[in-house]
């Protein structure tokens, strides 16, 4: 919650993202199609407000076909209320940015910004940095088409760089605790390091980790409720989605509810493990 020194999107999406869990925690407790439908649509208002979220409600269903008690059943109707509401709450949006722009864009049009920031941070020893090839290719005034071609060969010509160690900087990030309130109080400089900092998150910030291993393994072993579980696999899909594009400790504010839930107590025989989330 650090964040909130800077006035950014993501308390929005930390909204919409732990309502859109709670109905969907719901749906896999109990399904029927109202609760599917209003999953569907939680999660379409939740895409609305960032794009990251966008593969939720498909992870919902693959869920139902996982083997024994780690899957929940769905029935073919709740999984087309859920996709259908899903693509509800979106379609105005879509529809709008069809008209202003003759192209289909879901939601935004971000993918070029995304790949050019991407390169632009790149730093290969031996070579001219990200930054100077972006500006070169953005100074031939090129169709956007070309564009993005001429991107996509830099991410291409340097695997190792984009697939490896960007990633791994990526997920570390990403997993970190945020320090904007501790540069913005002059408790620290932006990249410092300060033994009170890292005392506070060995602390209270790094065992939230140490749970969701400890209850990834719970749900695989088949210990832990399949609502559970959609709460472990919500946050290592989005983790891995943000290691793959762009890592940064704020982006995991809309799931740090859904961290803080690995410390919860599972309740005897692990049977009531999310009745603290739940509505009802």
């Amino acid at each position: 919650m650090t964040r909130v020194v800077l006035v950014l999107q993501e308390t929005t999406v930390l909204l919409f993202t732990v309502l859109a869990a709670l109905a969907t925690v719901r749906l896999v407790k109990g399904p029927s199609v109202v609760r599917a439908a209003l999953a569907g649509a939680a999660w379409g208002i939740c895409t609305l407000a960032k794009i990251v979220s966008w593969y939720v409600p498909l992870l919902v269903i693959a869920m139902s076909l996982l083997p024994g008690r780690l899957r929940f059943t769905l029935r073919g109707k709740e999984a087309a209320a859920l996709l259908f509401f899903f693509a509800a709450a979106i379609a105005p949006w879509t529809i709008r940015n069809y008209v202003h722009f003759h192209r289909f864009i879901p939601v935004n049009g971000q993918g070029e910004g995304m790949l050019e920031w991407n390169v632009s941070q790149a730093a290969i020893p031996g070579e001219a940095s990200g930054a100077e090839y972006v500006k070169e290719v953005y100074g031939k005034n090129l169709p956007e088409k070309e564009r993005k071609a001429l991107l996509w060969k830099y991410v291409k010509e340097h695997p190792y760089y984009f697939f490896v160690r960007r990633v791994a900087r990526n997920a570390i990030y990403f997993g970190a605790p945020p320090r904007d309130w501790w540069n913005y109080r002059g408790y620290a400089r932006p990249g410092e390091h300060r033994a009170r900092f890292w005392i506070l998150s060995a602390l209270f910030h790094i065992p939230l980790f140490l749970f969701l291993l400890y209850r990834t393994g719970q749900w695989g072993r088949g210990v832990a409720t399949p609502a559970y579980g959609f709460v472990v696999l919500l946050y290592w899909t989005y983790w891995i989605e943000h290691a793959l594009l762009w890592g940064d400790p704020r982006f995991g504010l809309a799931v740090y509810p859904v961290l803080v839930a690995m410390i919860a107590p599972l309740g005897r025989q692990w049977r009531d493990a999310l009745e603290p989330l739940s509505w009802e």
